[in-house]
């Protein structure tokens, strides 16, 4: 048998300690946003509902990509992503 090429199967993206005691969740295609205060988590959901729009729009799926080669492409979209 083949080595298994390692894929990205999900986008996780993680925000600081709330303050205000409510954990915050919220799940998307390709991501799941958890923690941080409601503006912080509303910007992580922002970013990762903006990189599925660019994958979507690419014809590509996370699984496509080894990790390295996801940051890759993501870092020559960067400009394209308002919270980066």
């Amino acid at each position: 048998m083949g080595k298994s090429r390692k894929q990205v199967s999900r986008i996780l993206a993680v925000g600081g300690a709330s303050s205000d005691g409510v954990q915050r969740l919220t799940q998307g295609q390709s991501f799941v946003c958890c923690q941080g205060e409601e503006e912080e988590h509303q910007h992580l959901q922002t970013f990762c509902r903006e990189l599925e729009g660019l994958l979507e729009a690419s014809g590509l799926d996370l699984r496509d990509f080894t990790p390295e080669e996801f940051r890759e492409w993501l870092m020559s979209f960067a400009g394209n992503l308002r919270n980066t």
